[in-house]
């Protein structure tokens, strides 16, 4: 059953009391992915896409400049209004992103939505949603009685006294799609949310998926820069999971 109506999860589970039911993250046709991943992978469903060779694809493009990045570095671009797309760890699976497969912005932006609407070519009405630290959800989001919501699953309403702080991932009826994250769910991305925080007093970014209007999610690091070069991204963040101390390698358009 395809369930990715976020509005309908989170009322069907504030009525009926069913918050903790189970709601595939996967909610789309895409058995394919999940056949794939297991042939590809017999123990474990997802493809670890980290090699000793992507360093050296990155390294071997004329057109890119490349430098080491802490996760200060880029939550300070991101403060500054620059896109930044990230590229990491597991590939993603369904139509959304979670921070593996992500494009970033500030959340603060009253013209968020339109301007990365049109660096990914989507119709101008598109939403977005956020990334919130767990830690911090229930003081932005009403999450009436939501544990969590990883796998950004649920639209809750945005606090009243936090509305005008993230306008960029407001819908209009000041709801907002949300994932929440924890440092053992996703270290990279619990960092650089954390950095962003320690910023701007703001525990959220803006989050989409990585790939412009009508292609797939971006699945390989060759992937990721063909988009980077076809779009208007600034920044590329590809972070390499054994860097546990710094946020890896940043990549940017000459």
């Amino acid at each position: 059953m395809k369930v990715l109506n976020k509005n309908c999860n989170f009322i069907h589970g504030f009525n009926f009391g069913t918050r903790d039911q189970f709601k595939s993250e996967l909610a789309a046709e895409i058995a394919a992915v999940l056949g794939f991943s297991a042939i590809k992978n017999k123990d474990k469903v997802g493809l670890i896409l980290f090699s000793d060779d992507v360093e050296k694809y990155i390294l071997d493009q004329d057109d890119l400049d490349i430098s080491s990045v802490e996760y200060l570095d880029v939550a300070k671009l991101i403060s500054e209004k620059t896109i930044v797309a990230m590229w990491q760890g597991r590939s993603e699976a369904g139509p959304r992103a979670l921070g593996n497969r992500s494009i970033l912005y500030d959340p603060r932006d009253p013209d968020g939505k339109d301007n990365v609407n049109k660096v990914k070519g989507r119709e101008w009405f598109r939403p977005f949603a956020g990334t919130v630290l767990l830690e911090d959800a229930n003081d932005w989001f009403d999450m009436a009685g939501l544990d969590e919501s990883p796998y950004m699953m649920y639209a809750v309403n945005t606090m009243f006294d936090k509305v005008e702080e993230i306008p960029a991932i407001n819908h209009v009826d000041n709801s907002c799609r949300i994932q929440t994250v924890t440092e053992a769910q996703n270290n990279h991305y619990y960092n650089l949310i954390k950095s962003f925080k320690d910023l701007t007093d703001v525990p959220v970014l803006f989050n989409t998926s990585f790939n412009l209007a009508g292609d797939p999610l971006v699945e390989t690091i060759e992937n990721a820069i063909d988009t980077l070069r076809l779009s208007l991204i600034h920044i590329s963040e590809p972070t390499r999971p054994e860097r546990i101390g710094g946020g890896g390698g940043g990549v940017e358009k000459k």
